[in-house]
């Protein structure tokens, strides 16, 4: 897992003392940090918007960055050291600054100073009781300056790592319950997408999430699906959202936006729930074949009879001959006409098509918002992951 640190860097003094000097102390320190045999943490260097593409949100893009941020840098020096005006330090610099003091914490934040451009009394009261880090030049070699930064950064990374502040174990946590309820999500549409031939990997999740909807409609309307595919309940998923949601609440430490998400999340199983049950839409899907006879169906008790966690399992498992099968799929079944039909064949009734669509988008829609806001990637347990019970 990569760990960004955000650079907030500002160009109205010279590249050689302030913004490329200070972008190469930070590198140096990463460098630094890598050679420590107790500090594992992968770190990269972060700033504004590099590696959007196209014409980004520049504001709306920082500030998701500085979010996901384990440690923030800015450079506070004196911009205006000549004018007869207030001194102040680059006014974007002081936005993100403010931001991220907001967002991810005073602790996790370091302010550099040149004090070749201006006194540090120049600064605002409640930057400079932060104890920026002060470096010259003039007076003295840069290649010093340069080690006296580096070294310093990573001192201060290696205390907040050692002492437990650059990472919040509870957030963390919270993190890998969602993402496990996500990828579960994925690990069943996709099946509705790409069927049952291709093993789920980090590759066909990227290709699910990256679908376009004319592509969902392509395949809503040319496959033929089993019962097991389509018929699934998700009041499991909505339950342990439920419990993850009641959890980050009383938290206070995640923020509004992290339960927000996961609300929306709970809801979309709500909707989607109900969209597929037969009551709402009886005729959402048309039988049109009998049962391939590579499959059939058996209730989770067949593998496991105290389990009560799960009373409405089923699994679906695929012949390999006569005295072998492999386990295909799972998921939860209550409908009992949808109970029967399970290894039956159905196509989706075309006036759903387009509704059954905008449920697969809104979901991707609510995956990215999360991934946005949780440093873009996955945490995966492997010890639970899809674990049938």
């Amino acid at each position: 897992m990569i760990n960004t640190v955000f650079y907030s860097w500002q160009s109205d003094l010279p590249n050689n003392t302030n913004r490329g000097f200070l972008e190469s102390c930070l590198k140096k320190a990463i460098s630094n940090l890598k050679e420590v045999g107790d500090f594992s943490i992968e770190l990269a260097i972060d700033r504004d918007t590099k590696d959007e593409p196209g014409m980004p949100d520049i504001i709306d893009t920082v500030f998701k960055k500085i979010n996901r941020a384990k440690i923030f840098i800015a450079d506070i020096s004196i911009i205006n050291s000549g004018s007869s005006d207030r001194k102040t330090p680059n006014p974007n610099v002081l936005i993100e600054l403010g931001y991220a003091a907001k967002s991810i914490g005073w602790d996790k934040v370091i302010c550099i100073y040149n004090k070749d451009y201006g006194s540090i009394e120049d600064l605002p009261f409640d930057i400079r009781q932060r104890r920026p880090i002060i470096y010259s030049l003039k007076e003295g070699n840069k290649d010093d300056a340069k080690e006296y930064i580096s070294k310093s950064i990573a001192s201060t990374i290696k205390s907040l790592n050692a002492n437990g502040s650059l990472f919040d174990i509870i957030n963390d946590f919270h993190k890998v319950q969602v993402d496990t309820e996500i990828l579960t999500i994925i690990n069943h549409l996709r099946k509705i997408i790409f069927g049952y031939n291709q093993e789920l990997s980090f590759e066909l999740i990227s290709e699910f999430l990256n679908i376009e909807d004319i592509a969902i409609v392509e395949v809503l309307t040319a496959n033929r699906f089993i019962g097991f595919q389509v018929f699934k309940r998700w009041e499991v998923n909505e339950k342990k959202l439920q419990d993850i949601v009641n959890k980050v609440i009383s938290y206070h430490s995640h923020g509004k936006e992290t339960a927000t998400i996961i609300i929306q999340l709970m809801q979309w199983t709500v909707a989607f729930d109900s969209f597929n049950q037969l009551r709402k839409n009886p005729d959402l899907f048309l039988q049109i074949e009998n049962s391939p006879s590579h499959f059939y169906a058996v209730e989770g008790k067949a593998f496991n009879e105290r389990n009560s966690e799960f009373p409405d399992r089923f699994i679906l498992l695929k012949r390999l001959n006569n005295e072998k099968s492999q386990v295909s799929d799972f998921g939860d079944f209550i409908e009992t006409q949808k109970i029967e039909g399970l290894i039956f064949s159905y196509k989706l009734n075309p006036k759903y098509i387009e509704n059954y669509c905008k449920h697969i988008r809104a979901f991707i829609s609510i995956t990215e918002k999360w991934l946005d806001h949780t440093n873009g990637e996955f945490i995966i347990d492997n010890a639970k992951m899809f674990e049938i019970k």
